[in-house]
């Protein structure tokens, strides 16, 4: 399996980044190859290196994202592509101008079917980029991620080497056991954001604690829960299968958001909410209550909280006895 990792010219600054990838990736052959500055120069190099050695996945970051977007038929990654090239900008007005007509062009002629095989990754913390809003347009898998909750190391563990392996699941067609794991009590703590209710809280919602708006936003994840669906989502077609309050409209959004910031890329697109789990079918649910239909799931119910499975501990320690971990 092959990658061809460029940030553009610039990719000489990518040595710990790639060296991190390769001690994750080890089965993998990762290329960076040098490009020219002249904008159009590199494209034209980046598809004659496409053509002599059909890598697997292309991964474009900054200006190479931009220039990645444009390997047509192939899959790929592009993660904050940049249409600016300061540096080369200043010493060659011609780049520049090379710059502004790829960018001109850039989403024109478009095969079709090509979104199958290209993810936009997106820092969301950041002014929307013109390329971010046109991208959207053309393509329909787009990831945002918050820049302060990341570091090189982070973006290359928790959201690059995710979404390799997605695509070579994909690419080679493995097919994983499907497994829906719920959100309170077993991936969010309820009872623990009870204790930080206020009195007035406590005494107008007794009883109906879910009732309360946002209050699914606040709520902290259960030990273990988060490096727990991480590993789970290497080995299994993993989605989260919850119920939100009918009568508390925020708590449809409020778990959303909760998704989001907590599991970011793991859980990209793979919320369900739903008062009748029986519908869905699959392999295994992961819940810590028989209601809304999960005690008549029709694979394997592992009850969450209770024996054998007390804990995110016990249940990665089944999966494991079972040799799917």
């Amino acid at each position: 399996m092959r990658i061809i990792y460029t940030h553009g010219t610039e990719s000489a600054n990518t040595e710990d980044e790639v060296k991190e990838l390769r001690k994750l990736l080890p089965e993998w052959k990762i290329e960076v190859p040098s490009l020219p500055a002249n904008p159009q120069q590199a494209l034209e190099k980046l598809r004659q290196i496409q053509e002599e050695t059909h890598p697997d996945i292309m991964v474009g970051i900054g200006w190479g994202g931009m220039l990645v977007q444009q390997i047509y038929g192939q899959h790929r990654i592009i993660l904050n592509p940049t249409f600016r090239q300061k540096k080369h900008n200043q010493e060659n007005e011609t780049a520049g101008e090379d710059c502004h007509c790829i960018l001109e062009h850039q989403f024109e002629s478009i095969p079709e079917g090509e979104e199958k095989y290209i993810y936009g990754i997106f820092c969301n913390s950041r002014e929307m980029t013109q390329c971010e809003a046109l991208f959207k347009q053309h393509f329909k898998y787009n990831f945002g991620y918050k820049e302060e909750c990341v570091t090189p190391q982070s973006t290359i563990k928790d959201i690059l080497l995710p979404l390799i392996g997605q695509m070579s699941d994909e690419m080679n067609k493995v097919k994983k056991p499907l497994l829906y794991v719920d959100l309170d009590n077993v991936m969010v703590d309820f009872k623990e954001a009870i204790t930080r209710l206020s009195p007035a809280e406590l005494e107008k919602y007794k009883d109906h604690y879910d009732d309360i708006p946002h209050f699914f936003y606040t709520m902290k994840p259960m030990k273990g829960a988060i490096e727990a669906f991480k590993a789970l989502s290497r080995r299994f077609d993993l989605y989260i299968l919850s119920t939100a309050p009918w009568d508390n409209s925020t708590s449809w959004m409020d778990k959303e958001r909760w998704v989001k910031e907590h599991l970011g890329f793991y859980a990209y697109k793979r919320l369900i909410l739903s008062h009748h789990k029986n519908l869905n079918m699959g392999d295994y649910l992961i819940d810590d209550s028989p209601k809304n239909g999960a005690a008549e799931f029709s694979g394997k119910w592992l009850q969450f909280g209770k024996a054998p499975y007390e804990n995110w501990e016990k249940v990665l320690e089944h999966f494991m006895q079972e040799g799917l971990l």
